[in-house]
């Protein structure tokens, strides 16, 4: 799961939505992580 985290950095994204819990509990400053739920409550 984390290759899939370094290519939306390498990518540019600026979200990055997962279910996985023990992932959306590290925190990055090149892109905000997110469920779904979150996702559209942000956009």
């Amino acid at each position: 799961m984390m290759l899939f985290m370094s290519r939306a950095i390498y990518a540019s994204c600026d979200y990055f939505i997962s279910v996985d819990k023990r992932l959306l509990k590290y925190k990055n400053d090149k892109i905000m992580l997110c469920n779904p739920l979150q996702f559209v409550s942000i956009y």
